[in-house]
């Protein structure tokens, strides 16, 4: 990739996304081999996350909320690594912002070099509530800090987007000069996944419906994007989507993990299964 988009350039193409009848998309790639392809399927972005990495290493997405690894230095490694795939769309980073052993500066400064020209919060502890979420902040661990660091990366020239979890961090972001919001439903679930009663389609679509109208409440032309949680297929994201008012989606699992592995699964099985004798199975 010898192309940096600037951040009045990538305005001006989700602006013209926008207009258009079909979402805007955001695919993350955890290896090459995914940017190639996902570019070559026509997605208006790549993003570089922790979970992506991780869960085409074979780990569960959750696995990105624990303390295992250092998420900015992967990101950062993975994107020196696919970095040549992608060439005509921009390139985002999942960063995590409340990271204490982290420059700010000098993190962006590396992913800019590499011409990374858009940034979101991810991981986040705005997935947190509860107790977990209270002793995060009295050790000093807050989801403003996020909004923050992507405050400064907007004022670096980069192009922002906001994971949003709850209305309170949903109203929280549109206060700011972010350009544009995630309402997330955390991580991915698998089709064939077991998950909670209270998981249901309709629930999905409320949920996503409450986020964004506190989003357009306060900026009523700020772009929405959707992630997470039931939108596992086309199929699925065809039912939610036009239901919630947002126009873009972020997919991770749902076209990185999800269509490839009873697929993989199934072409191993069939090359095991070729007699080594002519004519018989």
């Amino acid at each position: 990739m010898d192309k940096y988009f600037s951040k009045k350039t990538i305005i001006s193409l989700m602006e013209k996304l926008k207009t258009g009848c079909r979402p805007i998309l955001v695919t993350t790639a955890g290896i090459g081999l995914s940017a190639k392809f996902e570019q070559r399927g026509n997605t208006d972005m790549i993003a570089v996350s922790s979970s992506s990495i991780l869960e085409m290493d074979g780990h569960h997405p959750l696995i990105s909320m624990l303390p295992y690894g250092n998420a900015n230095e992967m990101v950062l490694k993975t994107v020196k690594r696919i970095v040549s795939q992608v060439a005509d769309i921009p390139l985002m980073a999942g960063i995590c912002a409340t990271d204490p052993t982290t420059d700010l500066q000098t993190l962006l400064d590396e992913l800019a070099f590499y011409k990374v020209s858009a940034i979101y919060n991810t991981p986040s502890v705005g997935i947190y509530e509860g107790e977990a979420k209270w002793q995060l902040e009295k050790a000093g661990v807050k989801y403003e800090d996020e909004l923050a660091a992507l405050v400064y990366a907007s004022e670096r020239g980069f192009y922002t987007m906001a994971n949003v979890f709850t209305m309170e961090q949903a109203e929280l972001a549109v206060q700011t000069n972010i350009d544009a919001v995630v309402c997330d439903l955390g991580f991915t679930i698998s089709p064939e996944e077991d998950r909670e009663e209270y998981l249901t389609e309709e629930y999905v679509v409320e949920k996503l419906q409450r986020l964004t109208r506190a989003v357009r409440a306060a900026s009523a032309d700020k772009i929405v994007f959707v992630h997470g949680g039931l939108i596992n297929t086309p199929e699925a994201a065809r039912h939610i989507l036009p239901r919630t008012g947002a126009i873009g989606l972020v997919l991770d699992s749902a076209v990185e993990r999800i269509p490839v592995e009873v697929p993989l699964m199934k072409a191993v099985q069939e090359f095991k299964n070729i007699s080594l004798y002519s004519g018989k199975e």
